[in-house]
């Protein structure tokens, strides 16, 4: 994320994405380094030092840097999300084929079992094939989910819509599916062990810092009344 906050090469990218106006968006920004840089400089005239004004520049582009934060985090957020709804979606849609039909049924019939935010691309993506199934359709929803196997398994769902579905396609589908599922509840496992773990250090680190402020605090008041004779022997 860092590097992406200072080259910001998927700009135009994120803003389609959250359908925002390059302009609007460039005028929220200003709006933002503005008011910050504002809020800072009469802070500093309180303090009376006049040395902090240099870095009004940096504060300005803190300001300008943060609506942009914004839509990158929300963005990580909503792929995270949606890489772990997906196997979910998936699930529910191999188990509603027998009973649905076609997939553009299928698709409906997933709706009240689908959690956003990946209920709203879906929902997009039944809009969009309602009157014109194309492959494009289900190329975008597979970029609104943001990870890899959406491509393939988005276009498998694809050529289910065309021409049929077909009995081992499907199995390889149900396959490929329940292996998406171990792998992300692997990362669950993982996840929550690397979360223990840290947990299980900021105790120490917080020691740590409590013992070496009390052996500041100890070390001024054995050394201070020394260095206080020795300036007044000076």
């Amino acid at each position: 994320m860092f590097f992406e906050l200072i080259n910001e090469s998927r700009l135009n990218e994120h803003l389609a994405y959250f359908k925002k106006d390059k302009k609007d968006f460039l005028k929220v920004r200003i709006i933002y380094g503005i008011i910050l840089t504002l809020i800072a400089a009469m802070m500093i005239y309180m303090m009376g030092n006049q040395l902090y004004y240099l870095a009004l520049p940096v504060l300005f582009l803190i300001g300008f840097k943060y609506p942009y934060y914004n839509i990158v985090k929300n963005k990580s957020r909503i792929d995270n999300d949606n890489s772990y709804l997906f196997p979910d979606f998936l699930g529910s849609f191999i188990g509603l084929i027998p009973s649905s039909g076609n997939v553009y049924q299928t698709l409906v019939a997933t709706l009240p079992y689908t959690k956003e935010p990946l209920r709203t691309g879906l929902e997009e993506l039944i809009a969009k094939i309602e009157d014109d199934n194309r492959r494009d359709h289900y190329m975008d929803f597979a970029d609104y989910i943001g990870t890899s196997e959406a491509y393939m398994v988005m276009d498998m769902i694809y050529q289910f819509s065309e021409f049929g579905i077909k009995k081992e396609p499907l199995k390889e589908l149900e396959r490929f599916v329940m292996d998406l599922e171990s792998n992300k509840q692997d990362e669950v496992i993982t996840k929550k062990m690397n979360d223990m773990e840290y947990l299980g250090f900021l105790p120490i680190f917080i020691s740590m810092y409590l013992v070496m402020g009390f052996l500041v605090v100890m070390i001024i008041k054995l050394f201070g009344p020394v260095m206080g004779s020795l300036n007044i022997g000076g």
